[in-house]
């Protein structure tokens, strides 16, 4: 995983200037928040450009989950509470050297809680 924060690989990558990560840092010292949420919010980014970041940032893979069936038996691996909790949808089953790991959809990758539970 790239240790680089999100916000400098926005500015590195030249989707925002370094002035409006330094708006967004301040809005996000003063009213909390994520800073991803904040850039969204503010218009200095698009999803698009939000989820090419990230997906670079943690090299992962961004998934396009409305096209295709997810079979329900890989669907019912994933507990209901926790997809709804932490926004996790299983989306396929991956065969490893250890066995059988569910594929996840996740709106924030990131989330270590969420991946404990799985």
């Amino acid at each position: 995983m790239n240790k680089t924060k999100l916000g400098e690989t926005l500015v590195n990558a030249g989707v925002i200037s370094e002035e409006h990560l330094f708006e967004a840092l301040q809005d996000q010292k003063t009213y909390g928040g994520r800073l991803a949420s904040i850039l969204l919010e503010k218009c200095y980014i698009t999803e698009q450009e939000y989820f090419e970041a990230l997906t670079g940032q943690l090299g992962i893979t961004a998934v396009d989950i409305s096209s295709g069936t997810i079979p329900e038996s890989v669907i019912k691996m994933v507990p209901y509470e926790l997809a709804d909790k932490h926004a996790v949808f299983p989306y396929g089953v991956k065969k490893t050297a250890a066995g059988r790991k569910v594929v996840l959809a996740m709106a924030d990758p990131s989330d270590k809680i969420a991946l404990a539970g799985v």
